[in-house]
């Protein structure tokens, strides 16, 4: 029978994987569903994480999940991004279908989307950087000492 660390250390090592494989799998040229599946899954890991912390010690669970927030946050600012992009989208398309607004509406719609569009395109720049500090060799360490191992510290 097993003991909940080596179950929860199992588990968390397999999502984190899976993490490292999704994220160095996206491009440049990857579409913005790649980044939201992978924001997917770095929840996944930040609740195992989180559900599981009182089993490893507080200080390198702290540091583990330092990174993960990181790139949790340029992934939701993302993703944010996309949405409200999408959103104006529709709502100008609808507006301009009624022909119910003035075309000064149109434009102001317009010059937001470009705002968005702008913000969306700088957290994808930064994805590269937080991605790369989270698979980074010294952090894969120390999620394969915390959780590969599966032992407790």
């Amino acid at each position: 029978l097993r003991t909940a660390h080596e179950v929860a250390s199992v588990r968390i090592w397999k999502v984190y994987r899976r993490v490292l494989r999704t994220g160095q799998a996206i491009t440049p040229a990857s579409s913005p569903s790649r980044l939201h599946d992978l924001r997917k899954e770095a929840k996944k890991l930040r609740y195992l994480i989180e559900f599981f912390s009182r089993l490893f010690p507080p200080k390198l669970i702290t540091r583990v999940t330092r990174e993960l927030k990181r790139l949790q946050n340029n992934l939701g600012d993302f993703n944010d991004f996309e949405i409200q992009h999408g959103t104006i989208r529709g709502v100008a398309d609808e507006l301009m279908i009624q022909r119910s607004c003035k075309s000064s509406t149109i434009l102001a719609m317009g010059a937001l989307m470009d705002h968005l569009a702008s913000g969306q395109n700088q957290a994808r720049r930064k994805f590269g950087r937080c991605f790369e500090r989270f698979a980074s060799t010294g952090n894969q360490s120390l999620f394969r000492r915390l959780f590969k191992e599966g032992r407790q510290l």
